[in-house]
């Protein structure tokens, strides 16, 4: 498997990953699923990222980790940036 999806894992696997960070579990399951939403893809071989509108992000220096740590590694920033930008009230 090269590209992974977190529209791969269900949303308990994931929370069960990454916790909740200090986050009520309500507003993590929000953030998955917008972020699902997004359809960000991550390339595990090459180390980019991209989502449905071309945004695109990649290491300077990639080190191929192994395919269980995509979750933590990868998406979990992506998740916790939303948790942190809705409780300040800049997401819906």
């Amino acid at each position: 498997m090269t590209i992974v999806k977190l529209t791969d894992f269900s949303d308990d696997v994931i929370l069960e990953e990454i916790g909740s960070c200090g986050y009520t579990k309500k507003l993590v399951i929000k953030a998955i699923t917008a972020i699902k939403e997004t359809k960000i893809k991550f390339n595990h071989k090459t180390g980019f990222t991209t989502n449905n509108e071309g945004f695109l992000s990649s290491y300077t220096s990639y080190e191929q980790q192994p395919i269980e740590h995509t979750i933590s590694n990868e998406f979990k920033p992506w998740i916790m940036n939303f948790c942190s930008k809705a409780t300040r009230g800049l997401v819906g």
